[in-house]
């Protein structure tokens, strides 16, 4: 749980609102005001404004890393991964332990064709939490993009038996 009261989920390829508690807007506008509106904004996709919202946030509290996640992920919504990957390379700066962000960085630099740097995000967070289907299945995709089958194969599998929605 961060400062602002928001915690992160487990699993998920984003941090919704759901999962967080936003605070109160105040009449003093805060970084937790913001995120929460950019919140609102990311829920209904509208990506750009999300993205204002969450830099305000930034801009007031520097070191909110699930703003830095959040915003990186409305980037990647737009395609704008190398964006996304810088976004969550700060997101990990502040907070190197959430598996979460190894994830979504990962398939930022799949999606630009990087397949071997994206298995090194998959791999940590897999090591962070083991449990991470869909880093497993993730890291089964670029490793089959690698010509790896064998490797893919064992990943696809370890995914499918954490979760039936991976088979």
């Amino acid at each position: 749980m961060n400062r602002y009261g928001q915690s992160r989920p487990k699993e998920g390829s984003i941090y919704k609102r759901s999962d967080t508690k936003t605070p109160r807007p105040t009449s003093t506008p805060n970084a937790g005001s913001y995120y929460g509106k950019s919140e609102d904004y990311r829920d209904a996709e509208h990506w750009v404004m999300a993205i204002d919202e969450y830099t305000m946030a930034i801009q007031l509290d520097p070191d909110y890393d699930l703003a830095y996640a959040n915003r990186g992920y409305s980037y990647e919504e737009l395609g704008q991964y190398q964006n996304a990957i810088s976004d969550y390379t700060k997101s990990i700066q502040l907070d190197p332990d959430y598996a979460g962000t190894y994830n979504n960085r990962g398939y930022s630099y799949a999606n630009l064709g990087q397949d071997q740097t994206a298995i090194t995000d998959y791999t940590k967070a897999i090591q962070l939490d083991p449990d991470y289907a869909s880093a497993y299945n993730n890291r089964s995709l670029a490793y089959r993009a690698l010509g790896q089958p064998a490797l893919a194969d064992a990943d696809k599998t370890m995914a499918c038996s954490l979760d039936s929605k991976y088979c």
